[in-house]
């Protein structure tokens, strides 16, 4: 393990909605989920429960594709990145879209479409074959990746 220190569970759902009820989530607001997870190999299930909270506003494929999307991403920052410390997951409704960011450590590359391998290379395809835009801003430090989602009737 990088660091050599203690595995650090991330927060469940429920850890979530206690430390932020409805309506007083950190950043939230109707139509709109943010939280800090500590990065780890099970923080891409804990985005997900995350954004379960905008089940109801979209359709199922909706809610699937923003899904995908975050598993995508979330599980990107933790195999391309330095593997400590937070990553940072928001998505808010807009009229025509979902716009998902994913911010965390940045690794030694920015995150960039392969060519799919074995072991891997599919995720950003997957990004972009159920994307309406998406992106990559970074510094030295921090590398965030934007998708929006389309919204259907």
């Amino acid at each position: 393990m990088p660091g050599g220190g203690p595995r650090v569970q991330p927060p469940t759902v429920d850890d979530l909605k206690k430390a932020h009820p409805p309506g007083r989530r950190a950043g939230g607001s109707a139509g709109r989920v943010s939280s800090s997870l500590p990065i780890g190999v099970d923080t891409a299930r804990t985005a997900r429960e995350l954004l379960r909270d905008l089940h109801s506003q979209l359709s199922e494929e909706q809610h699937a594709a923003l899904l995908l999307a975050a598993t995508e991403l979330v599980t990107n920052a933790y195999r391309h990145g330095p593997q400590e410390g937070e990553v940072d997951v928001t998505a808010e409704l807009a009229d025509d879209h979902v716009r998902l960011e994913v911010a965390s450590p940045r690794g030694p590359a920015l995150p960039r479409m392969t060519e799919p391998r074995h072991d891997g290379g599919m995720g950003l395809r997957l990004v972009d074959h159920i994307a309406q835009e998406w992106g990559v801003d970074a510094d030295d430090l921090r590398v965030k990746v934007w998708v929006d989602v389309p919204r259907w009737d």
